[in-house]
């Protein structure tokens, strides 16, 4: 039996993008519906709560242009300067929308604080009030009340496994309600993804689990192109002495409290940076840098050892974790992880895609970031592209009418969905094997370091394991068809991060490849991704120039 649901707005996924989106749209006048896997199940309420925006824009310490020009050379100028401009120039309003929602920042005095992090040339990341490592949720609280309290419907435990489509327009999404066993088909007139990146395709990271792009795989099969699907946030330092939580250390502020990086040896493997530069180096190379250290079978530890004792207070997670498990020994194990997806859906301005009522935001996306995200821009542009998504669609669902499904055509939807996982389907220890398998696969493959031979296994791996379970076995429930979801789209995800990485022959932001190590300019381009006929077409284009006098 297929529950069905009616809405104006359906917005997939409940991180900060969805809700803001969730917000604006309901602000509209349109009904609006949520669908998630979990309230709490995404990267925002695992988020460290920094927030970036130029909002000292009267004074020449910071405006939407220097935050444009940061931004645009962490990405190594492959984003797309226009969703830049966009961000910068609304970032500072939404602070102020934060604020009257309830969202508590740092403050003294009255007057908000503001850190330097790594790639910003002055000090611009605003950081919400919380308890670490889940200051995120300090976010999502006020979005969720103001949410329910203008009546937007949530619908938690629902896996999304495809979009409804009618020729080159998306009239909602199916789901899978694993609880009450059952499908769901949701519809709508205008649809936003919110769905976040993909880091659970790698086997080290510090996403949730289930986060391997289900969206992407969603949009492009239903006619949107993504691109920049090579670049791959991995974070440098994170947690990963066993019996400890597997928390990110913030480099920034170890640094100025005296703390280092070591080896098995105890030698500073960044001895050749002054803290200062430190402190004010993007993740990509940082994490270059420790995945060569591991490369050649060394550990890589954090030092605490020389912070004197009034500096820990500038350290509260790590004073806490010391606290918590009673910990004697300053030093303990750290590595990268995959932390943030810098590619993603192909949007214009309005965040709208490439397919009639299909809209996406957040980490969803692609362009805004370029080759290598800055540190705190990921919850601000999150959300200020949620707001114009949530507004556009809105509008855009006010603006006209769908032919409801009958019931035909909903059975037909139904049996396709069906269909296309009906010979992909893995169950229990099968599923659990393949998905371990394919994440070492990524992880020791497409990784921080990449070459070709490394990137054309990966592929060849992919295409064994597509073959080899192309067999008919029965759908016994809805949580074998989310197995098969999962897996079928880490296949094709495995698939497009590493066809563009072999595709871009040189190395740029957290691209890095040993057989093309140095950055070319001829590769000022973005990789776009297209499915024809079943298979990922991909295209590269010359990135349009950076205009920096747009913005004052």
């Amino acid at each position: 039996m297929v529950a069905i649901i009616n809405a104006d707005v359906l917005v997939i996924g409940s991180g900060c993008s969805g809700l803001m989106a969730a917000i604006e749209a309901r602000k509209v006048g349109t009904d609006v519906a949520i669908a998630s896997k979990g309230l709490m199940s995404n990267c925002t309420a695992m988020a460290g709560g920094g927030i970036n925006a130029a909002i000292d824009s009267t004074s020449t310490q910071d405006s939407p242009k220097i935050h444009f020009q940061d931004t645009m050379a962490a990405g190594r100028y492959v984003n797309d300067a226009r969703l830049v401009k966009k961000f910068v120039v609304n970032a500072p309003r939404l602070i102020d929308t934060l604020r009257e929602l309830g969202v508590q920042f740092k403050s003294v005095g009255g007057r908000l604080t503001k850190d330097k992090r790594a790639g910003h040339t002055t000090p611009r990341t605003l950081q919400i009030c919380g308890e670490p490592p889940t200051v995120g949720i300090s976010l999502l609280k006020p979005l969720i009340q103001m949410a329910r309290y203008l009546g937007v419907r949530f619908y938690e435990g629902i896996t999304i496994v495809d979009l409804i489509r009618e020729g080159n327009s998306v009239q909602g999404a199916i789901g899978v309600d694993k609880q009450n066993n059952r499908i769901v088909a949701i519809e709508a007139k205008s649809t936003i993804l919110c769905t976040g990146g993909l880091g659970h395709l790698y086997s080290n990271t510090n996403n949730p689990q289930g986060i391997v792009g289900d969206g992407y795989a969603m949009a492009i099969r239903a006619g949107a192109r993504l691109l920049d699907m090579e670049f791959v946030q991995f974070y440098p330092f994170n947690i990963c002495e066993p019996g400890l939580p597997r928390w990110n250390v913030g480099y920034e502020q170890v640094v100025e409290a005296g703390g280092r990086f070591v080896n098995e040896e105890e030698e500073d493997f960044l001895a050749a940076f002054t803290r200062q530069e430190i402190s004010g180096t993007t993740r990509d190379k940082l994490a270059l840098a420790v995945a060569f250290v591991l490369k050649n079978g060394d550990s890589v530890f954090l030092d605490l050892q020389g912070v004197p004792d009034d500096s820990w207070k500038n350290l509260p997670k790590l004073a806490k974790i010391w606290e918590k498990y009673g910990l004697e020994e300053k030093k303990i194990r750290v590595a990268p992880v995959a932390h943030f997806f810098m590619g993603g859906i192909k949007i214009d301005e309005d965040s709208k895609t490439d397919v009639e009522n299909l809209y996406a935001a957040g980490e969803a996306t692609g362009g805004i970031h370029g080759a290598n995200r800055l540190s705190g821009n990921a919850l601000s542009e999150s959300l200020v592209f949620g707001a114009i998504a949530g507004r556009k669609a809105g509008e855009n669902a006010k603006s006209h009418r769908i032919q409801p499904l009958d019931e035909e055509k909903l059975n037909d939807v139904v049996k396709e969905v069906l269909g296309f996982y009906h010979n992909r389907i893995y169950n229990g220890e099968d599923h659990r094997k393949l998905r371990n398998f394919i994440r070492s696969v990524m992880w020791d493959c497409v990784g921080l370091i990449r070459n070709r031979p490394s990137l054309e296994q990966a592929l060849r791996t992919f295409e064994e394991i597509g073959q080899e379970s192309s067999m008919e076995r029965p759908i016994e429930d809805v949580s074998s068809l989310v197995n098969s979801l999962e897996i079928q789209t880490m296949l094709t995800m495995g698939e497009i991060i590493a066809t563009s990485a072999l595709i871009r022959q040189e190395s740029r932001g957290s691209h890095f490849r040993t057989d093309f190590p140095g950055e070319d300019e001829t590769w000022l381009r973005n990789i776009v991704v297209s499915m024809e006929k079943g298979r990922p077409r991909f295209e590269a284009f010359q990135t349009r120039p950076a205009n920096f006098d747009e913005i004052a």
